[in-house]
């Protein structure tokens, strides 16, 4: 069976309808019910989950890999359904509705014990911790094997089948204290056998019609704008920001990119160079890319008005055949080889003083350029990269074009990262020591201190020395003709 991910990247990144169709088959059952417990109105209910799917189809691009599905729908799901029982109508239409409701809650046995579970089972599930209420969730919504439990959370069978026998003392625990007197056992029975019910019929074709056709109901549409509110305040709420920021975001629209480039993961300080520095790695073959596909990912801040700035290069000079990232004289980003690849240009400004993310990849012998999470420039690159001298950070090969600013997050990968996988490097941040992407070669945070500031913390003992000169750098007085081209 296709991993959820892999639908969602196949949608987002290729447009297939197919593929995010098959997701809403396989999800709409779990969250329609989740959206009944919660709000016991169907009519209601077929809005949230319509409105679920919306927010997934938004935010599908940018799901890291590790996420686990399930539970992102069950999260959003929450936030939808709370946004829709804020409204006036809304409460109205469940007043009315309540009595015509409960008899699906009062059904015979095994019913009668789902009865007493059902109205409060998701805040029980809540405040499990997240790897806790994945392993319910997949084991007892979706009835996977623990052995695919293990795989998903990323832990073995056995240790999958310990999670999911604490949490559900855990969530035992939690309905006693509410008069729900249960076993384990129990209680797991009652979930395999009613926590996911059947959706109405032609409610998964229908979602996911609306949903690509972009023309899913006003409801549905309010509902899922509110709940990307709801969602990013309370990122906002977790992040510290004040309530005065708050009000500056008028709709979803201006919020997105207002806050969320704040909000993704920038670090919070990384590496100053200051004219005087530089990190270098020695040359390895590691680092020589020949032609193959390769990927550059790093966060730069910088607020210098100097012409022509290289951020890092590994070549022996303006005509050899390694490569350079620079800052063109129009404050653009780009990447540049001597006669065989196009520059690329961002054509976003960067010396402004606020972080920026850039990653520069080659796949099919063409060069893309991505800021902040955005492609923002491709061209031909059929450049055979084996330079031998060292990979330089913080300046150009030949001694020159010093940048001026702050580096951090410089990753170096053998392949070309996937959409979904650009997007977790911009909204991820920082790599988790000891779990980094598939073909990462060399890896530095640049935010440690004193001898470890060059560390590789990829396994690949790539490290970099930080040199430092008394000796101001000669700036030749015209802009470097490589990062001037267009």
């Amino acid at each position: 069976m296709t991993d959820d991910l892999d639908l969602l990247h196949a949608y987002a990144c290729q447009g297939s309808d197919d593929a995010f169709r098959t997701v809403v088959e396989r999800h709409c059952n779990m969250v329609y019910s989740a959206a009944m417990r919660q709000i016991h109105d169907p009519q209601l209910a077929e809005e949230v989950t319509q409105a679920v799917f919306l927010v997934l189809a938004r935010k599908a691009a940018g799901l890291s890999r590790q996420t686990i599905l399930v539970g992102w729908l069950f999260r959003t799901t929450r936030f939808v359904a709370a946004r829709a029982l804020r409204g006036k109508l809304r409460r109205q239409r469940y007043e009315r509705e309540a009595a015509r409701m409960e008899p699906l809650f009062l059904d015979d046995t095994p019913e009668t014990s789902w009865a007493e579970v059902a109205p409060v089972l998701d805040d029980a599930l809540a405040q499990l911790n997240e790897r806790d209420r994945q392993a319910i969730l997949l084991r007892f919504f979706e009835k996977m094997e623990l052995a695919e439990v293990g795989r998903l959370i990323g832990t073995s069978e056995d240790a999958a089948k310990k999670r999911v026998s604490r949490a559900l003392d855990k969530l035992r625990t939690f309905f006693v204290r509410r008069g729900v007197t249960l076993t384990a056992v129990g209680l797991a029975s009652v979930m395999v056998e009613n926590a996911v019910q059947a959706a109405p019929v032609g409610l998964s074709t229908a979602t996911a019609g609306s949903v690509l056709a972009g023309s899913g109901g006003a409801a549905s549409i309010a509902l899922a704008k509110g709940a990307m509110k709801f969602m990013i305040y309370s990122k906002l709420k977790v992040a510290g920001l004040t309530a005065g920021a708050l009000l500056t975001v008028v709709s979803v629209a201006t919020l997105l990119p207002v806050i969320l480039p704040r909000l993704a993961g920038s670090p919070s300080a990384g590496l100053a160079f200051d004219l005087y520095n530089r990190i270098e790695v020695p040359n390895h073959p590691a680092l020589q890319f020949g032609t193959n596909a390769f990927s550059i990912s790093f966060w730069l801040r910088t607020t210098t008005q100097r012409r022509g700035v290289a951020v890092m290069a590994k070549r022996a000079d303006t005509l050899g055949d390694g490569w350079i990232i620079g800052i063109s004289d129009k404050s653009e980003i780009g990447f540049y080889s001597a006669g065989c690849a196009s520059p690329t240009s961002s054509g976003q400004p960067l010396r402004d003083g606020r972080w920026h993310q850039v990653i520069a990849m080659r796949t099919n012998q063409t060069l893309f350029l991505y800021c902040d999470g955005k492609s923002v420039g491709s061209g031909a690159d059929t450049c055979n990269y084996t330079d031998s001298h060292p990979l330089r950070l913080g300046m150009d090969a030949d001694g020159g074009w010093h940048f001026e600013g702050e580096l951090a997050e410089v990753h170096f990968f053998n392949r070309a990262l996937t959409p979904l996988e650009i997007a977790s490097e911009w909204n991820d941040g920082r790599i988790k020591r000891g779990k980094p992407l598939p073909g990462l070669v060399a890896g530095y945070h640049l935010t440690d201190s004193g001898a470890n500031v060059g560390l590789d913390f990829s396994g690949g003992k790539h490290h970099g020395s930080l040199i430092r000169t008394t000796i101001p750098p000669a700036q030749p007085p015209k802009v470097n003709v490589a990062l001037a081209v267009r």
